[in-house]
């Protein structure tokens, strides 16, 4: 009996050493096999646990999160350096190697590349295609990121919307002739955003006129640029510091136009004349003003959103435009013609330069609501005399319109429609010009000479 146990307990010894042996057979089989090994006791169960970490991160990314590829190779740097143990020379780490949750390589890839990277390199961790999986790379071999495209988006020409401004200064499509068409597609927002795309079009587009047909100089604001920081600009003639005379400034109203425009709208749907400052600029030349066309609502950076220094706003554009283009100026006479909120942000601009009050003639408000924003006696009693505002009315043009604060005259500009009252009161507004501002007489002009 005891023999039996004795046979039988050694029989279990037996079956315990060759499992043993066994498994060590298993660990040194998978030591040859695998490329790459944990660092300083690194369980197999943390390893899986670290890549999920990393797989997450993968995920986040491609889930729409905005990562520039610096930001890519700065983080997949880091996750190798903190992961994987540097490589020695001579070890089994050389070449292209899959992680797992198994802790399996894949030996035919390593094969296939052993001898392409060898030596001792740190390696770096790349999102495999297969779900689970980990890259790692030499980090000498460059990778294109992928999904993150950083090159600078073209601007659009009227043309590559296959639209363009006829004779007749209307917008039409090059091969119907047809005016354009808001409605693109069945989403709401296609139309939208094209809209907004062709907008910007007709905005540069603009600027191209101003430059070109009416012989605009672009000035940069601040003129004083600092570093690389964002810039405003401005429009000008030649003479608008240097004519002795009569110099014009042209303020737009808020939202999107931009210089050289008073309604966006009426530029896409209706015409030049009506939507651009255009004719503005040419009875003004024509009549012997300097001209000075302004960018009041140009107030930030498109790549970042900063506010431009001294133009962050439209008040602050017109403080500075008048510091340091009208204060320097030399005409006798100067005017303003002002669209809607353009016209309050003249009356503050009256309000803080009180030099405003002695070199100003004559402003011109279209459909604009200055009245709430002047304030001292003086100021209103200037505007009372020196300015005249056309705003919205079924009435005849210049008919007298009477209304509770009675600070700046007002008249009809024989138009309902908002955006229209500037196009509606155009020859009005010079015959008022006109009348606040003579021209000069041969005999002044011989004692400017002297």
């Amino acid at each position: 009996m005891f023999h039996d146990i004795k046979t039988i307990l050694l029989f279990l010894s037996l079956l315990k050493l060759l499992g043993s042996t066994k498994q060590i057979l298993s660990w040194r089989h998978s030591e040859n096999k695998c490329l790459m090994q944990p660092e300083n006791g690194l369980e197999h169960s943390n390893k899986k646990d670290i890549e999920m970490s990393i797989l997450d991160k993968n995920s986040e990314r491609n889930s729409g999160d905005d990562v520039s590829s610096a930001d890519c190779e700065m983080e997949e740097k880091e996750s190798s350096q903190k992961l994987m143990p540097e490589a020695t020379k001579g070890s089994k780490t050389e070449g292209d190697v899959k992680l797992t949750s198994s802790n399996q390589c894949n030996l035919s890839h390593k094969e296939k590349y052993k001898k392409k990277f060898c030596g001792g390199k740190q390696m770096k961790l790349f999102p495999s295609k297969e779900s689970g999986k980990i890259l790692l790379k030499d980090p000498n071999v460059i990778s294109t990121p992928q999904n993150h495209n950083k090159s600078k988006i073209k601007r659009k020409s009227l043309e590559s919307f296959k639209y363009r401004f006829n004779e007749k200064g209307q917008l039409r499509h090059i091969k119907t002739g047809r005016p354009f068409e808001f409605n693109i597609s069945n989403n709401r927002r296609d139309n939208e955003k094209n809209y907004e795309e062709l907008g910007e079009a007709v905005t540069h587009h603009i600027y191209n006129m101003l430059q070109n047909e009416m012989k605009l100089e672009k000035v940069y604001v601040p003129i004083n640029r600092i570093g690389s920081e964002p810039q405003s600009f401005i429009f000008q003639s030649k003479d608008a510091l240097t004519n002795p005379h009569k110099l014009l400034l042209l303020v737009h109203g808020s939202g999107a136009v931009r210089a050289g425009q008073w309604a966006r709208r009426l530029l896409i749907n209706d015409c030049l004349d009506s939507g651009s400052q255009m004719p503005f600029i040419k009875r003004a030349v024509q009549s012997s003003f300097a001209v000075l066309v302004l960018n009041t609502n140009l107030n930030r950076s498109k790549k970042t959103g900063n506010k431009i220094r001294r133009n962050g706003s439209a008040l602050e554009h017109l403080l500075y435009v008048w510091d340091n283009f009208v204060v320097p100026a030399k005409a006798k006479h100067i005017a303003f013609i002002c669209h809607s909120y353009g016209g309050v942000a003249t009356a503050k601009l009256a309000n803080q330069r009180r030099d405003f009050l002695s070199r100003i003639s004559a402003v011109a408000f279209t459909d604009s609501m200055p009245d709430n924003y002047i304030n001292d006696a003086d100021v209103k009693e200037f505007f009372k005399k020196k300015s005249r505002n056309w705003v919205t009315s079924k009435e005849p043009i210049d008919t007298v319109v009477n209304s509770f604060n009675g600070t700046v005259p007002k008249v009809s500009a024989g138009h309902t429609k908002h955006e229209m009252t500037s196009w509606s009161s155009f020859h009005s507004i010079f015959k008022y010009l006109n009348e606040k501002i003579p021209e000069p007489s041969s005999k002044t002009d011989s004692k400017a000479e002297l």
